[in-house]
């Protein structure tokens, strides 16, 4: 990518940064540049982590507690960001090692009062229907969740599994049971089934799905949040609050700076903010972002603001001009605009029985124990 284009950085899809990786993340920023693999081909690029090269963040991640002030930094640094944060509160056989939902609830909180709620993307995602969370347990699980987090964000992204082979066999070890081609046997972890729905195996219809999905966008509604369905068109029904979302969003980036100041909180809403072409993945395997390498732009002096408004000292590093950032689909039904990911597959220690970033638990535990904070990339 040529020096004068500056781009979105996604920290990360494959991982959690925030979560894990907070230390080496602020090294880098230091540093000005990281490593980032390409999943597919292994070839490793040099991307640059200076603030004017950098158009805005992208963050995914369970728990940002120990991540709150590399982000004040880079608010104070002026740059913008959002933050995707999955908060599902599902029974522990499937989240083993997330942080407790009081926890999560009080971070989302910390979030919204230091950078405002258009900076918290909450992930109800993906809805996993079992014996364990059948469609009525979530509307209950998701109208608790809405009413503590109303307030805190303006945004519900939710999607329903897609079941990639190493889905369907880390949730086969899970159930103990053997994967039919109509869905998942009957088996138990103890004395609970955790048998995973299917449509194939009769457990659910797709009208069954279209009507869960409006139920649960009529409960965001009465909290202030619009429904957003990731890389699934099949759900959108803006008349019954869902709309296309888009994970690695430009337009709400933009939003976010161009001389406003992110931590704001208290300012008159703008609204919510309309789609604007479609969704990244979160349970997905991504297509690779990077098609060659970037290079490392030269050095350019330090970061400076160019034009824009200043509001309590956070300067607005872009000003007010415009930059084109296309869209650049990860897979099918995705809209999300073009970001560079710099994180790693198999590196996660959360333990997500339904997680598509990991193939082999044990050997992510173990990556993530042999990390090193001092490393130009995370694999």
């Amino acid at each position: 990518m040529p020096s004068s284009s500056p781009f979105i950085l996604s920290a990360s899809r494959r991982t959690d940064i925030p979560a894990f990786y907070g230390e080496w993340f602020r090294n880098r920023l230091r540093a000005g540049w990281c490593e980032t693999r390409n999943p597919f081909s292994g070839q490793v690029y040099r991307v640059s982590l200076r603030p004017r090269d950098v158009l805005g963040w992208v963050f995914w991640s369970r728990n940002y507690e120990p991540f709150l002030g590399a982000l004040r930094e880079l608010h104070d640094s002026g740059q913008r960001f959002i933050c995707h944060f999955t908060i599902t509160n599902f029974p522990r056989v499937f989240e083993p090692r997330v942080p407790p939902l009081d926890a999560a609830v009080e971070t989302a909180r910390r979030l919204a009062a230091a950078f405002g709620p258009d900076v918290v993307q909450w992930r109800y995602d993906p809805i996993l229907l079992t014996q364990l969370t059948p469609p009525e347990w979530h509307e209950g699980n998701f109208a608790a969740l809405a009413g503590r987090l109303e307030g805190s964000a303006r945004r519900c992204i939710f999607s329903f599994p897609t079941m990639y082979r190493k889905t369907v066999r880390n949730l086969e070890t899970l159930e103990g049971g053997e994967v039919r081609s109509a869905g998942f046997s009957p088996s138990s972890q103890g004395e609970e089934s955790v048998r995973v729905w299917s449509q194939k195996a009769g457990d659910f219809t797709l009208e069954d799905l279209s009507g869960l999905a409006r139920r649960l966008a009529a409960i965001a509604a009465s909290h202030g949040m619009r429904m957003q369905t990731c890389c699934n068109d099949r759900w959108i029904a803006p008349e019954h609050n869902i709309v296309k979302a888009h994970c690695a969003d430009w337009p709400l980036l933009w939003s976010l700076g161009a001389g406003r100041h992110l931590g704001d909180a208290g300012r008159e809403p703008r609204g919510a903010a309309e789609p604007c072409g479609g969704a990244g993945p979160c349970g997905a395997v991504e297509s690779c972002g990077v098609s060659k390498p970037f290079g490392t732009p030269e050095p350019r002096g330090a970061a400076e603001p160019c034009g824009g408004a200043e509001t309590r000292g956070t300067p607005d590093l872009f000003g007010e001009g415009e930059f084109e950032v296309p869209l650049h689909p990860t897979r099918r039904e995705c809209g999300c605009f073009k970001s560079i990911d710099i994180g790693c597959y198999e590196t996660c220690g959360h333990g997500c029985a339904y997680c598509y970033a990991v193939d082999d638990p044990a050997r992510a535990q173990a990556n993530l124990a042999r990390h090193q904070a001092q490393a130009p990339g995370l694999g």
